[in-house]
């Protein structure tokens, strides 16, 4: 980048890079999370649409009580999964200056020369923050399923 800039005339360009970071991630799984919303939006079957709106439900009553929760209970399983993926990529922030969890376990390896008990520290608050994400998930899942038969394949 700063070799654009140079050659534009601007001199040397400097990001913030918690901006920096919180853009690119944003951008990226914003994307990921909409396309699974239209994803969970088109998974709901029309009959369903047509039954509020021939019953004159206005758009948005029609919206909160019959799509959001049918998009949600399709989308659920892709939105955890995104979810999960967007927490164990906030690690690669450190690689663009960010004091994060793993670049300050970093920091911490590299000025005590013990890298084993710093990113284990780490590694364990991935593990706790991953779990609590899983029972969450797990929860909601419970919630938007109730009144639908389990399918046996």
């Amino acid at each position: 980048m700063n070799y654009f800039a140079s050659q534009l005339g601007w001199g040397r360009v400097e990001f913030n890079p918690f901006i920096t970071g919180t853009m690119i991630i944003g951008l990226m799984f914003g994307a990921y999370m909409a396309e699974t919303l239209r994803g969970g939006i088109n998974a709901i079957p029309k009959g369903q649409i047509e039954a509020a709106r021939a019953y004159g439900l206005s758009g948005f009553t029609l919206f909160w009580r019959i799509t959001r929760p049918l998009m949600l209970r399709y989308a659920l399983p892709s939105l955890g999964n995104n979810w999960l993926v967007l927490l164990k990529t906030t690690a690669l922030v450190s690689l663009i200056g960010l004091h994060d969890l793993v670049g300050l376990a970093n920091l911490a390896a590299k000025s005590k020369h013990a890298p084993f008990l710093f990113y284990s520290a780490a590694a364990l608050g991935f593990l706790i923050l991953t779990t609590l994400s899983l029972l969450v998930l797990n929860w909601l899942k419970r919630r938007y399923s109730l009144g639908f038969a389990p399918r046996s394949m």
